[in-house]
């Protein structure tokens, strides 16, 4: 039939799949929490235009799993997770209004796109 039976020595040998399944979710796991953002939280966001690369932000809004609206500089960007790192650890406290937001930011051209 053009495959290979199996025998008892098959199942001594230790599944691989099993192993890989196993650190495929750890990995899941760990990437889960790191790659999840609630509104207010600082953030760094990923400037497309300009000097800068990173621009410091504040969650604004979740529109889903993957996309974020970020307060920067007055303005509002939306990015994706992979365009976003955390600016601060969790144990500060994240609640940063629009006016405190202001005076933290880096001077950014006017007339940068989002």
């Amino acid at each position: 039939m053009g495959r290979r039976l199996r025998t008892r020595h098959d199942l001594m040998i230790p599944s691989v799949d099993a192993h890989v399944q196993k650190k495929q979710l750890a990995m899941q796991k760990s990437t889960r929490s790191d790659r999840q953002f609630e509104v207010n939280d600082a953030v760094l966001v990923r400037n497309f235009a300009g000097l800068n690369k990173w621009q410091q932000g504040v969650i604004a809004e979740k529109l889903g799993n993957r996309y974020y609206l970020v307060h920067v500089n007055g303005t509002i960007w939306k990015r994706h997770v992979d365009q976003i790192v955390r600016a601060s650890s969790k144990s500060e406290p994240q609640n940063i209004s629009e006016s405190s937001f202001s005076s933290k930011i880096q001077d950014v051209p006017e007339n940068s796109v989002t």
